[in-house]
């Protein structure tokens, strides 16, 4: 855990040293009190990382759970690391990431370079995180599985079919979303916008194949938006009701994390080359969301993490993005786990 949170102290720093260059050389008072904000916020996490680096190095010889002299007990009454060991998630752990970046139908999806960069972000935080790469399945563009329809959900189907009760199942979409009447999509690479049900992912089959799975913890988490080409959104339309309710309805026995809820849309940051929620969601899985030193991250804390900061970054941009969590499971799921080394 140590040399985790050591190499997370040294990356704050670098970003900080970033971020003092920055202000230095601008010469514009607006864009200088938005980078002395974001310099200040630098500042004030790496001295809460320093003191939980002190707590954990003060108690690890003595084996007492280590808890951050400043943080709290989360406030949805989570157990400790000790009582989770019991809970889901504490198997092996497979996951199956799927990102468009161009689709076939452009007249109506536009492309969404950031999707490339958030799918194998997501695959690279999770290998780190201790997951075996022979049980992470990447569809992507560039990857030698491409995301299409029907690769997606038989990938999704085949590793679903390997998973055993204490296993985790996870699944990860970052692209187009769209709906009709009766249904919500994940936009394939090859679907097209007038035969959704016959081109696109439905919502429905992912859930199906996911609560099929033995797995006792099943995860999706899905960063997606209406279709559209708008610069700096994932779809020109916010999210509709119909869309954000099949996202989240027949979800027993799973938690679904959603980048955003019905009236709003999923947004790109520009600086980053990511989207907005994938962004902290790769900061999440990187550790800082766990505020009690508990040396592992769950559903819980990457939901209390990435909504406050989408949040905080919508509210810098004068935008709104709420991202939802919709979890159906009793304990939480264990999504990360840095005591068993990556």
């Amino acid at each position: 855990m140590t040399d985790h949170v050591k190499q997370l102290i040294e990356k704050l720093e670098r970003e900080a040293a970033i971020l003092l260059d920055a202000y230095s050389s601008s010469i514009e008072p607006i864009h200088q009190e938005r980078l002395k904000r974001q310099y200040d916020r630098k500042l004030a996490e790496i001295a809460e990382w320093k003191v939980r680096l002190a707590a954990v190095s003060e108690n690890t010889s003595s084996r007492v759970g280590v808890e951050s002299p400043s943080s709290k007990p989360p406030a949805t009454g989570l157990s400790s690391a000790a009582t989770l060991d019991k809970g889901l998630g504490t198997g092996k752990r497979w996951a199956v990431l799927a990102g468009a970046m161009e689709y076939d139908d452009g007249a109506s999806y536009g492309a969404l370079d950031v999707c490339l960069n958030d799918v194998n972000a997501v695959r690279n935080r999770l290998l780190a995180g201790g997951y075996e790469d022979q049980r992470v399945a990447l569809l992507a563009d560039d990857a030698p599985e491409p995301p299409t329809r029907n690769r997606i959900l038989r990938m999704l189907e085949f590793i679903a079919r390997q998973t055993e009760s204490d296993d985790l199942l996870l699944f990860y979409y970052t692209g187009h979303g769209d709906y009709t009447a009766s249904e919500s999509y994940l936009v394939a690479r090859d679907g097209y916008s007038d035969s959704l049900s016959k081109t696109a992912v439905s919502l429905t089959d992912v859930k199906e194949i996911v609560q099929k799975a033995e797995a006792r913890a099943k995860v999706i988490i899905i960063d997606a938006c209406h279709s559209g080409v708008n610069l700096g959104v994932k779809g020109g339309r916010p999210m509709s009701p119909e869309f954000i309710q099949r996202v989240f309805e027949q979800a027993e026995g799973m938690a679904v994390l959603a980048s955003c809820k019905q009236g709003e849309r999923s947004y790109v940051w520009a600086g980053e080359q990511a989207s907005v929620f994938t962004h902290y969601l790769i900061e999440a899985l990187e550790g800082k969301a766990d505020r009690d030193a508990k040396e592992l991250v769950t559903v819980q804390d990457v939901n209390r993490y990435v909504l406050d900061w989408v949040q905080d970054w919508a509210l810098r941009n004068r935008v709104t993005q709420t991202p939802t969590l919709e979890c159906k499971v009793a304990g939480d799921i264990i999504l990360v786990d840095y005591r068993k080394g990556p």
